[in-house]
């Protein structure tokens, strides 16, 4: 029997019948066992949901910042419209409340100045007298600002009334003509203000020899160039005739065009054309004739301080310079008679004969040789500066080494101020040189 119930304990289990089977528990059970995984996927949905309304205000508060950065830098950017408006203004209605005082004593301070116009036109806002930047004395200009525009009209009632003995000029600064005459070049410059190249032939004969050097400093007066491009001959090393000068502004480049197309240079006549850019062109006639003395379409550059103290500045009745210059119109737009350029130019109006500074100062002369000794030699090498001391108009001649460096120099010169007097350059021969230098 023990063996019979040793058997039966290892016999492998019999099925169930299929009446016996529970379905309703099996049926449980798998629903059970399926429900972790129902959760699951309803968690997901959830955070799903959860995401996409997240994105959602994400995006709706990066537009909100967006717009108000958008707001502030349209503010931002209106204030600063504004705070230049008005400064634009105060600068107007100062420059409008100036003038230019010339034929000053030449110990004339800031203090003299402030207490005569103080007492004859009103109070004084502030004093500007130009002084040489090597020697710091005064070269006979100032610039005096009131408060009330009521001051200006008697401050310029004050012109032939001594100061220090010596009677002064007295002028309005222009400030509303040059205002003018700068925004009509901005807005005609505007469109094409980009580095543009002229083309300069007609560098043979006398010409040859001709070096960037020279052709800079008969050319950069009328703005700043990038480069010049000289064309030389392989063989000689020589000018082959032509070169390329490229200028950083359109206008500036035009101004060139105008002012040399046509001019005799050492007896050659120059041609000078915008290379590429036949738009600028339209309606200009090569050799335009110029007008000096407040004409707006000659180089800015030209007016500005420095150098012999004093020359240009707003308000000193415009530029002249170029007059005579291959038939080109100078002062008053007047058609003057060209001269061939020669090596020497007479400066007239360099000194006053009449200023006491002369018999009270023995250096007098010394300083107004070296002062236009050295403005000469930025055009070039001087040979010779003479003063003549007897001259009635304050004449200075001046002989160069070369006939583009005294072309440069007049260039330069002409129309410009200094000790509160406007100069005239004008070419001189070398007979008159010697009749008059060494004679």
């Amino acid at each position: 029997s023990n063996k019979a119930g040793s058997c039966a304990l290892t016999r492998a289990p019999v099925m169930a019948d299929a009446d016996e089977i529970d379905f309703d528990a099996v049926e449980q059970l798998l629903e059970g066992g399926d429900a972790p995984a129902k959760e699951s996927t309803g968690k997901d949905r959830d955070r799903d949901r959860r995401r996409r309304s997240r994105s959602r205000t994400d995006e709706a508060e990066k537009q909100r910042r967006a717009l108000e950065k958008e707001r502030k830098e349209e503010e931002r950017k209106q204030k600063q419209f504004e705070d230049e408006r008005q400064k634009a203004m105060e600068q107007a209605k100062r420059e409008d409340n100036t003038v230019v005082v010339m034929c000053l004593n030449h110990k004339a301070g800031e203090r003299e100045i402030y207490e005569f116009f103080s007492q004859q036109a009103g109070k004084v806002r502030d004093i500007q007298l130009i002084r040489d930047q090597a020697s710091q004395k005064s070269k006979g200009i100032a610039y005096v600002e009131f408060y009330l525009q009521e001051a200006v009209v008697k401050a310029l009632a004050c012109t032939g009334r001594p100061l220090m003995g010596v009677p002064i000029r007295v002028q309005a600064s222009q400030a509303e003509k040059n205002r003018a005459t700068q925004a009509a070049k901005l807005a005609q410059a505007a469109p094409v203000d980009i580095p543009i190249r002229v083309h300069v032939s007609g560098l043979v004969g006398n010409l040859e020899g001709v070096s960037e050097t020279e052709i800079q400093k008969l050319f950069s007066p009328f703005g700043d160039i990038e480069f010049i491009d000289l064309q030389r001959n392989p063989a000689t090393q020589k000018c082959s005739g032509s070169c390329y000068i490229q200028y950083k502004k359109a206008a500036d480049a035009r101004e060139a065009m105008q002012a040399m197309n046509g001019f005799s240079l050492a007896g050659q006549e120059i041609k000078v054309e915008l290379v590429q850019a036949t738009q600028l062109t339209a309606g200009l006639a090569p050799g335009l004739a110029l007008t000096g003395m407040g004409g707006g379409a000659m180089p800015g550059g030209l007016l500005a301080l420095g150098g012999l103290g004093g020359f240009g500045g707003a308000g000193l009745g415009g530029f002249g310079g170029l007059a005579g210059l291959g038939g080109l119109g100078g002062m008053g737009g007047q058609q003057i008679a060209p001269m061939a350029p020669t090596n020497n130019i007479r400066l007239t109006n360099m000194f006053n004969p009449k200023s006491p500074d002369i018999m009270s100062d023995p250096d007098f002369f010394i300083d107004v040789k070296e002062d236009v000794k050295e403005e000469c030699e930025k055009s070039g090498p001087v040979h010779q500066v003479w003063v003549d001391q007897k001259s009635s108009t304050g004449q200075v001649w001046v002989k160069f080494a070369t006939v583009i460096a005294a072309q440069a120099a007049r260039t330069s010169l002409n129309g410009r101020w200094f000790a509160g007097q406007q100069i005239m350059a004008e070419f001189v021969t070398d007979q008159t040189w010697e009749s008059s230098v060494a004679g």
